[in-house]
């Protein structure tokens, strides 16, 4: 073994073994030492080797940078075959229970208090500390590593394309704009946008939207605090907006449609007609552009601190990626949601169940509050995204959701479903998904997967399971009828209950639970008639 340090390196060189004549190439230890404050180091093998020693010798061991890693023949392929040895004095010790924290706090390990890019200058005497007690972990192990992504839709107006339009025009010939070319974020140029747009007669943002255009990478001045309004909220309302015409070049493209067309709407007791009625608005992006944002990670434990992934040089900007892709948007019915949740005293237990284990799950910090109306959307979406994937040829991964469960500044509640396709290839920007939002068609989709979603392969245990899943977050939702690619799911599939989508046999009533009814009954009928009509 070997302790490497900087000074050790050779530019495009990996480290080798300095003690081997052959100079083999070393690999990094499997095990690191990691706090839920996010530090991160080595563990101390040195130590490690020669705790509880017993012979003096051993004990007052000076070298102790001597060591070997050793996989003992016939022992196993567990950690009891793995022990490290001091080649000065002898000592060694097996790696068993080093993931232990019953182990570490025997050993009285500290904690390093540093991230491994830190530099810490050991000449001035002060080292880093941290009181909390470390834990032994693998270091591909999954906890090690806990991301925090931010992601939001381009919407209007920043998504609309202008090119010279007599806005644009009207703008940039003003007396000011020069002044706001030269120093677009310096202190005059916030009066001088509001002046402007007083002066041509528009809002303060589309002089800022026209700036950014203008001036490309150059930024305009940040908006104040109080004119920052919440992202979910924003892409609500641009979705149930109708937009009027749009550029190719716009980055949020949308067109409202109905659920059927006016020749073939169905009648109001079937199947299909009782779904128009818990439908509100049907909503097809043909252009969508999402920016996801690497805010942080934390280790060990995901509710833990976020570290910054700046590497310590106090970045004002965060690593991101753009994609584009299309998407199918559509709402429920706000009355028959708001009915539905107050009326039925089951569905709200099935909601109080999760939220009590949404609380005291260690994640459950950044999941969103498990309401039967989040519940409800977010096991559409997921049964919705299956159907799709199956229907139309997309890969399981291409597909993913936003959920608006929440409710607006001036309390009015959400209740819609965006499945899209950004993936960051070309698969799923070609029009396939926007064709399945079609009228007819999409209705035609939404029973499917309902109908799909009505029985489960391990019914009647996954429907009538008290908790499953991550945590026992999910009820009646197992890999087989709900669950979808970790990259499609914005709330690490859990939070779900077909339940409340198609109800339980003497339980929960759910909420589409009359049309799959009315869709048995008409598939009843049709099969009555076609008898009748061969006899």
């Amino acid at each position: 073994m070997a302790k490497w340090t900087t000074s050790k390196e050779v530019n495009d060189e990996p480290p080798r073994c300095e003690n081997c004549n052959r100079r083999p190439q070393l690999v990094p230890m499997r095990f690191v030492m990691a706090c839920e404050k996010g530090h991160l180091g080595d563990v101390s093998w040195d130590y490690w080797a020669h705790f509880g020693a017993k012979e003096p010798k051993q004990k007052g061991c000076k070298d102790r940078d001597n060591l070997r890693f050793i996989a003992l023949a016939g022992s196993g392929a567990g950690l009891q075959s793995l022990r490290i040895e001091c080649k000065t004095c002898g000592v060694w010790r097996t790696l068993t229970g080093i993931t232990s924290r019953d182990t570490v706090k025997a050993m009285n390990l500290r904690c390093p208090g540093k991230q491994p890019w830190e530099y810490i200058d050991y000449s001035n005497k002060v080292t880093p500390h941290c009181d909390e007690k470390p834990v032994i972990l693998q270091r591909g192990a999954s906890n090690v590593y806990f991301s925090s992504i931010r992601s939001a839709l381009d919407i209007p107006p920043e998504s609309t394309y202008q090119e010279f339009g007599e806005l644009t025009l009207a703008v940039t010939n003003h007396e000011l704009w020069a002044l706001i070319r030269s120093a677009p974020n310096g202190p005059f140029a916030g009066p001088a946008i509001e002046s402007i747009a007083q002066t041509v007669g528009c809002s303060k943002e589309q002089i800022e939207l026209i700036v950014r255009q203008e001036l490309g990478d150059q930024k305009p001045p940040k908006p104040s605090s109080s004119d920052a309004t919440d992202l979910e909220t924003d892409e609500w309302l641009a979705f149930i907006t109708p937009q009027g015409e749009q550029s190719e070049k716009s980055t949020f493209i949308t067109r409202h449609v109905p659920l059927f067309a006016e020749a073939t709407h169905p009648e109001p007791t079937s199947a299909l007609g009782l779904l128009a009625q818990l439908i509100d608005k049907v909503v097809l992006a043909t252009k969508l552009r999402e920016v996801r944002a690497l805010v942080g990670f934390s280790r060990y434990n995901a509710a833990g601190p976020l570290v910054k992934p700046d590497l310590g040089r106090n970045l004002k900007w965060l690593p991101a990626i753009e994609v584009f892709g299309e998407g199918i948007f559509f709402s429920l019915n706000e009355k028959r949601v708001h009915e539905w949740e107050a009326e039925n005293s089951d569905v709200a237990e099935v909601g109080r169940i999760l939220e009590q284990r949404r609380q005291k799950h260690f994640i459950g910090s950044r999941l969103k509050p498990a309401t039967p109306r989040f519940v409800l959307l977010h096991t559409l979406a997921h049964v919705l995204i299956r159907q799709l994937s199956f229907q139309c040829g997309y890969s399981s991964a291409s597909l993913r959701e936003r959920i608006y469960a929440g409710k607006n500044p001036d309390g009015e509640p959400q209740a819609g479903i965006l499945i899209y396709t950004a993936a960051g290839d070309v698969e799923g920007t070609l029009g396939g998904l926007v064709r399945q939002g079609t009228p007819s068609l999409f209705a035609h989709t939404l029973l499917s997967a309902l109908e799909r979603a009505s029985w489960c392969s391990s019914d009647p245990i996954c429907r009538e399971s008290p908790g499953q899943g991550f945590g026992t977050l999910n009820l009646g939702a197992c890999h087989a009828c709900a669950l979808v690619s970790e990259t499609s799911c914005e709330n690490a599939n859990v939070l779900l209950d077909r339940g409340l989508l198609v109800g339980t046999p003497g339980g929960v009533t759910g909420f589409f639970a009359e049309v799959l009814a009315a869709a048995r009954r008409d598939s009843a009928r049709a099969t009555d008639d076609e008898m009748e009509a061969t006899a």
